[in-house]
């Protein structure tokens, strides 16, 4: 997964979900990414993501995001959860958006994200 900056990487692990960013301001470009499983029931909920820290308010929209698999077409639709900032660290909360599937690779194509600033 490839995430653009404006001065740092930052990785974003999907199963824990912890976020090292240095800057306020930042573009998240996610390219296609590979989910496998193997025997384990899994629910992966995406969101348009509030963030909240000091002085600086903005939101994350994410758009509508088309997961595709083995002979299935499945849309992902977006709840919206709130995340908290302090000291660099951001912990993103995940919120169920639950998605099913039938085979055991799953090919999750991420829709370019919009910054806003609303402050």
């Amino acid at each position: 997964m490839d995430v653009l900056l404006a001065d740092v990487y930052m990785i974003v692990a999907f199963t824990a979900m912890e976020v090292l960013l240095a800057d306020v301001y930042r573009i998240l470009a996610f390219t296609a990414m590979e989910v496998t499983w193997r025997d384990v029931n899994m629910m992966v909920a995406f969101t348009a993501m509030e963030v909240i820290w000091t002085n600086v308010c903005i939101i994350l929209a994410f758009t509508a995001m088309e997961v595709t698999w083995r002979d299935v077409y499945m849309m992902v639709t977006f709840a919206i959860v709130e995340v908290t900032w302090r000291d660099g660290y951001m912990i993103i909360a995940v919120t169920a958006v639950v998605v099913t599937w039938i085979d055991v690779y799953i090919m999750l194509a991420f829709a370019a994200v919009e910054y806003q600033d609303i402050c």
